[in-house]
Order: structure tokens, then C-alpha cells, then sequence
């Protein structure tokens, strides 16, 4: 797989404008994975993104982690989710996504028919957004591997990954790690999973 990260530079001094054409150049050249990975990407630039990423068939891994995303991003990452059926890895590693951003990401999960790998790990994920990450997943009849390790799931996450476990038939390896899972949360997790016929890997520690 050939990396994206070839035609990059430095963004720190140019004109938003010029950063703007060469994130567009980035994607347009793109030949499998399209790495924008600690950009500092502001949100009217991804926006300005959507368009040339979205229907891109080209575009087959998608890394965006380290960009400082915080809920105002989520619409947006939600929208390429729904709407790309190219995208098979998609990686939002180590921003600030949560609160209603994350909902609108879980929502979109659900309606997604080409993401296998999914990586939100070492976001600011708590129980509401972990709900709908839980929730749209459910539903989703591709996802293969998911890591959300390192966020704050809790107790209330916990039942809705149990729920999740109960119904989703794809997910085959899982990393919620650090999530602040208590015992009783683990306890409804492991009878959950005593009906899942696909998980294979399960990361808890």
C-alpha cells in the first residue's frame, strides 16, 4: 500500500489557502492510504475535504489521528462515515472527540457498509457517545475490529457493549481497555458474550 505522506510538508507558516489546495492534492493523489495524520486540521478545512474524500475509490485507509478533534468535528467525520463505501480503515486515534460529535459519529456507523477497522482509541468517549458508538455498531454488518481502548465507557458503556455483543454478527477482534469498566460492567459483558459467535480477540486490560 502505497503511503499518501510522500507529497507532504510542513503546514506551519502557509496561507490557509495554500493548505487548503494541498490537503485536495493529498486526496486526489491518493493510491490506498491517505495519511493526514497530525495536521492541525481546522474544521473548514476538513469540511472543504468531504467532497474529494467521499466517492474517492481510491481511498481505501484514511488517518486522521492526532489532529486535536474535539465535538465540533464529529458532524463532520460522521458525514464521510455515512457516506464513503470506499473507506475500509479509518483511524481518529488520539483527538479530543466526545459528547454529541461522537453521537453523531455512532449514528453514522450504523448506515456504514465498508469499514472494517475502526480505531477511536485515546479519545474523551464517555458513556453517552460510547451508547451510540454501541448502538450503531449493532447494526453494522461489516466492522471487523474495533479498538476504543483508553476512553471512559464506564458502567453505562459497559451494558451497551454487552447489548452490542448480543447482536453484532462481524466484530471479530475488541480493545476496550482502560475504559473504567467496573465489575459489574465486565460481569454483563462476559454473559453478553457467552451469545456472541464471532469475536475472536477480546483486549479488556
Amino acid at each position: 500500500m502505497e503511503d499518501s505522506n510522500i507529497f507532504s510538508h510542513k503546514v506551519d507558516g502557509q496561507s490557509r489557502k495554500s493548505i487548503d489546495f494541498d490537503y485536495i492534492q493529498l486526496a486526489k493523489n491518493c493510491k490506498g492510504y491517505l495519511d493526514l495524520r497530525n495536521r492541525k486540521i481546522t474544521l473548514e478545512e476538513l469540511n472543504i475535504l468531504i467532497p474529494h474524500i467521499v466517492g474517492n475509490i481510491r481511498i481505501n485507509a484514511f488517518d486522521l489521528s492526532q489532529n486535536h478533534f474535539g465535538d465540533e468535528y464529529g458532524r463532520i467525520i460522521a458525514r464521510i462515515i455515512k457516506n464513503s463505501d470506499s473507506i475500509v480503515e479509518l483511524c481518529l486515534k488520539l483527538n479530543n472527540l466526545e459528547g454529541r460529535g461522537v453521537q453523531y459519529i455512532g449514528q453514522a456507523i450504523g448506515y456504514n457498509n465498508s469499514i472494517e477497522i475502526l480505531d477511536m482509541s485515546w479519545n474523551h468517549i464517555r458513556w453517552p457517545g460510547a451508547v451510540s458508538i454501541c448502538n450503531g455498531i449493532k447494526i453494522n454488518n461489516c466492522l471487523t475490529t474495533l479498538n476504543v481502548a483508553y476512553n471512559g465507557f464506564g458502567y453505562e458503556g459497559a451494558v451497551a457493549l454487552g447489548e452490542m455483543l448480543k447482536h453484532n454478527k462481524t466484530l471479530q477482534t475488541l480493545d476496550i481497555s482502560s475504559n473504567r469498566i467496573c465489575w459489574k460492567g465486565s460481569l454483563i459483558m462476559s454473559k453478553a458474550l457467552s451469545k456472541n459467535r464471532s469475536l475472536i480477540n477480546l483486549k479488556v486490560c
